[in-house]
């Protein structure tokens, strides 16, 4: 019978309704005739309610509440009322109902659009008032017990804050404006809220693939909420005890002169509470525990979560929607852990996380493939992103989670473990992105010292990471007492500076310069661990690569790498890595006859710097040049074009100069278009133009080319970002090069005759 509360309360409260209006109209039908008339239509509108109630068939209403045809139980729906319309309610799962039909958003039905106003108190069950809940401040763990002192996970104190709790039924909404000819997007309010594991009966029947443990309840119970506006900052709803009334935060009345809900004529009179809407319903539930997670960030467990649920569909056959998802933050012993739960979205289980728990093996090997089959930069409906992850858009990000994909596949693949397994106990595979950036962060938080080996180093940038030279020299400025010691198996040759060695030779420069031990170290085979740190500081930790020596550059984003911070084998390795140093050869200046100062110069410009001219850069370089070569793939629009001119004209008055330009065309390879034929007639009119004032000029286009340098007889300079280093003009400022913002980039000045005589 609980199934029909909703059908008899509904019938019961309309029929007293309209007992009480005609009772009404019989005392003050002649002297109140237009109040009368007023009454009789809404009598009218209410008999027309309670026919279509009557005329519902019962096994629609029955499939319409939960109860047939799912394994789902009686009021595990909710239902959204048309106010003051012969509408037949909308009625969707408590889980889609708790947002799409809360307080304050917009609904579209009818090709009409709906505002949210409050909680439906009369025509259906009045939900409990009264129940509050308690939140941990540092887990997720949420207790209805107002007895409960203390949280089972973290142990700590619950605070004595309850927030007060409602489990609607039912809302109410009325008509608002019409939808316009412009509206492209539909309006929509969005709520604060989360997902919790209230219950999970028992041990659960555990299992576990390398790298994850997974536990599996037959009857968890899910508890979901929505804390309000986000604007609100989780102060919940301000609803009316009595009539459902929600008072919004933009509304300027005092909520003591609101309405009944469900009759304007009347004031309600009723008290107000800051409740946050909830349901609560039991399923089938899969906690997965996953080990080694490099950096467990929002954006990380976001795009895992949805490459998961996205593949476990795939492997159980279930649609989408059907498996959900969400992130559970528990402490334990101080250590924070995050989990990732998997439920099925139907009340009462549907046995799809229980498959995907004996599947999941495949599951991540199928999450692994879509993630490797799609295109796209970040995510896409392809592979991360779908309906029921809309809110999470912008946290997704396939890039964050397929190393540590990969990282699982090879942990379950068995010459993978046997390989891992010779480094010893508690040893792990790096599994993230941005190695040095993790590397560097270990290391400033580890303190003490830094001791390697590795097959080169220099200084050059690293996307998110200091350049490994700077990043050492600051290391030993901020720890004076503290010893790096580096050994390098290759040295350049610093005899012969060229722009493929430069900036090995200024690292190894600066290093000496900081008083960073260096040797070189020409055989490091019998060292499985590469480089040790934190001796004398919080922590230990040993990094080792798998397949050749670790490069401290931006090669190091690519290789192998493996770590382990268990104390006993970072204190076995440190010894001998550091007896395998010292026995190397000393670097020092004199040892490798370093080049001069005078033959290179860096030039650094900063972001939105004014005053940078080619003649205060290039002027000296460039007078009296014979020869010129310019490498840059953009020269291809005019005043890239006039670039190169503005350039040349330090070498005006040098008869009979060479100059030579590589560049390339813009080509859209989707579409096959080549503007191959407009830049070079920019070009050749240059060349005219600098005919005329006696530089010889030729150019041809290299499709292949990337770098940007030019070099003269004496001098070659490398250009970090061209010569098309300058912000657009600002709108009606001034066009010339002084006036101009420059764009962050380094400049390199190699000389050929001072490196020469070095």
């Amino acid at each position: 019978m609980r199934a029909f509360n909703h059908w008899l309360t509904e019938r019961d409260t309309l029929f007293k309704e309209i007992l009480a209006i005609s009772m009404e109209k019989a005392k003050i039908g002649l002297r109140q005739p237009k109040l009368a008339a007023q009454l009789t239509e809404r009598e009218t509108h209410l008999y027309r309610l309670i026919e279509q109630i009557d005329s519902t068939y019962p096994l629609s209403y029955l499939s319409e509440q939960g109860f047939l045809p799912s394994y789902a139980f009686p009021f595990d729906t909710a239902r959204l009322i048309a106010k003051d319309e012969v509408k037949k309610p909308i009625v969707r799962s408590m889980q889609v109902a708790l947002r799409e039909y809360a307080p304050g958003n917009t609904v579209y039905m009818d090709g009409r659009k709906y505002q949210v106003i409050g909680l439906d108190f009369h025509r259906s069950p009045v939900p409990d008032l009264d129940q509050v809940y308690k939140l941990c401040e540092s887990c997720d763990y949420v207790t209805f017990s107002l007895g409960a002192t203390h949280c089972p996970h973290c142990r700590r104190e619950l605070m004595p804050r309850t927030f007060p709790i409602m489990f609607p039924s039912s809302c109410v909404a009325e008509r608002a404006e019409a939808i316009g000819s412009d509206e492209e997007y539909r309006q929509r309010a969005f709520y604060g809220g989360n997902t919790y594991l209230l219950d999970a009966p028992g041990q659960g029947d555990t299992s576990e693939i390398a790298g994850v443990s997974l536990r599996y309840f037959r009857r968890g119970e899910i508890f979901m909420t929505n804390t309000g506006l986000f604007e609100e900052g989780g102060r919940g709803f301000v609803l009316c005890r009595s009539c459902g009334h929600w008072h919004a935060p933009t509304n300027r009345k005092p909520f003591e002169e609101h309405k009944l809900l469900h009759n304007r004529r009347q004031t309600c009179g009723g008290n107000s509470e800051h409740y946050h809407l909830g349901c609560k319903f039991q399923t089938d539930v899969l906690i997965l525990k996953f080990e080694g997670v490099p950096e467990p960030s929002q954006e990380f467990y976001a795009s895992l979560k949805a490459a998961i649920i996205e593949a476990s569909n795939s492997a159980v056959g279930s649609e989408s929607g059907e498996i959900c998802g969400f992130t559970r933050t528990v402490v334990t012993e101080g250590e924070e852990r995050r989990d990732l739960i998997l439920y099925d979205s139907v009340p009462g289980g549907a046995g799809y996380v229980r498959k995907a728990a004996a599947r999941f093996e495949d599951i991540v090997e199928a999450a692994r493939a879509v993630l490797g089959g799609c295109q796209c930069e970040k995510s896409c409906y392809r592979c991360l992103r779908s309906y029921e992850n809309q809110f999470e858009h912008k946290l997704l990000d396939k890039r964050l989670i397929q190393p540590y994909l990969d990282y699982l596949l090879m942990l379950n693949s068995e010459s993978e473990r046997s390989r891992l397994a010779a480094y010893g106990p508690g040893s792990r595979r790096f599994c993230g992105n941005n190695a040095s950036s993790w590397l560097q962060r270990k290391c400033r938080a580890a303190g003490g010292q830094f001791v390697a080996i590795c097959s080169n180093i220099d200084d050059g940038d690293i996307e998110q990471a200091f350049p490994w030279a700077e990043f050492l020299i600051g290391y030993a400025k901020d720890h004076p007492s503290v010893q790096i010691l580096l050994g390098l198996k290759e040295t350049p040759n610093l005899t012969e500076i060229n722009e493929k060695n430069f900036l090995a030779v200024k690292a190894l420069l600066d290093l000496m310069a900081a008083g960073i031990q260096l040797f070189h170290v020409s055989d490091a085979s019998s060292q499985r661990w590469q480089i040790v740190f934190g001796s004398g500081g919080e922590e230990l930790l040993a990094i080792a690569t798998l397949d050749e020596l670790p490069s401290l550059s931006s090669n190091l984003e690519i290789q192998s790498i493996v770590y382990n911070s268990d104390t006993q084998i970072c204190q076995a390795v440190l010894e001998p890595l550091r007896a395998t140093i010292e026995k190397g050869t000393r670097i020092t200046t004199a040892s490798l006859r370093a080049p001069k100062k005078d033959t290179y110069r860096v030039v650094d410009i900063e972001d939105g710097q004014r005053g940078v001219t080619y003649q205060k850069l290039f002027g000296q370089q460039l007078a009296g040049a014979q020869w010129l070569k310019i490498v840059d793939p953009y020269v291809r629009l005019e005043y890239q074009v006039r670039n190169v001119e503005d350039l040349l004209s330090l070498v005006e008055g040098t008869s009979g100069c060479r100059v030579e330009l590589i560049t390339m065309y813009e080509k859209n390879d989707r579409f096959g278009l080549s503007e191959e034929e407009k830049s070079s007639q920019r070009l050749d009119a240059l060349k005219e133009r600098l005919a005329e004032k006696g530089i010889e000029f030729s150019c041809y286009f290299d499709p292949q080319i990337h770098d940007r340098f030019v070099e003269t007889d004496q001098w070659q300079i490398i250009l970090g970002r061209g010569l098309d280093f300058y912000y657009p003009p600002e709108s009606g400022g001034p066009q010339s090069q002084q006036a101009r913002r420059a764009k962050k980039c380094r400049i390199i000045f190699l000389s050929k005759t001072a490196a020469t005589s070095a």
